[in-house]
């Protein structure tokens, strides 16, 4: 860390569904840097990734941040039923 600057020295995620790449790997004090995801979210439901930045900063070496991925495919619903209903 020089000069306030922190510098991102690795970004990584808790799941292989989503990978992520930081741009720019140092920011300046009181600037911001743009996290891609490149995520693959769920069929149905939703899902938490965790994704951890580790920087060369001494107060916060590793910054933690959550990403929700929400499936856009609804459940299937029954309609109709005739018949016995017992699975065998």
């Amino acid at each position: 860390m020089e000069g306030g600057r922190v510098r991102i020295l690795s970004v990584t995620s808790g799941c292989g569904c989503a990978v992520p790449k930081f741009e720019p790997t140092s920011i300046e004090p009181e600037k911001s840097g743009v996290l891609e995801v490149d995520a693959k979210p769920p069929e149905m439901g939703e899902k938490t990734v965790e994704f951890a930045l580790e920087t060369d900063s001494k107060l916060t070496p590793t910054v933690t941040l959550h990403l929700r991925l929400i499936g856009m495919r609804r459940p299937p619903f029954l309609l109709r039923v005739q018949g016995d209903l017992a699975y065998l």
